[in-house]
């Protein structure tokens, strides 16, 4: 299920769909940024793993240029 933005980056587990489109929640406390990282299994968020595989490899590229 994918959560509203709110929601998202909520760290209550009282999650609303993104059709629900919340314009505020009286309950809502902040997550922690590096939570960011990961989705709600524990696993590194899809986005953030391919901006590192590609920083990676841009790393690897310039060391082999020196």
């Amino acid at each position: 299920m994918k959560s509203d933005p709110i929601c998202a980056a909520c760290t209550r587990d009282c999650k609303q769909p993104a059709a629900a489109k919340l314009v505020s929640c009286p309950h809502f406390s902040r997550s922690d940024r590096n939570l960011d990282m990961f989705d709600m299994a524990g696993e590194i968020d899809k986005d953030l793993a391919k901006r590192l595989k590609s920083a990676a490899k841009k790393r690897k590229a310039e060391k082999e240029d020196k």
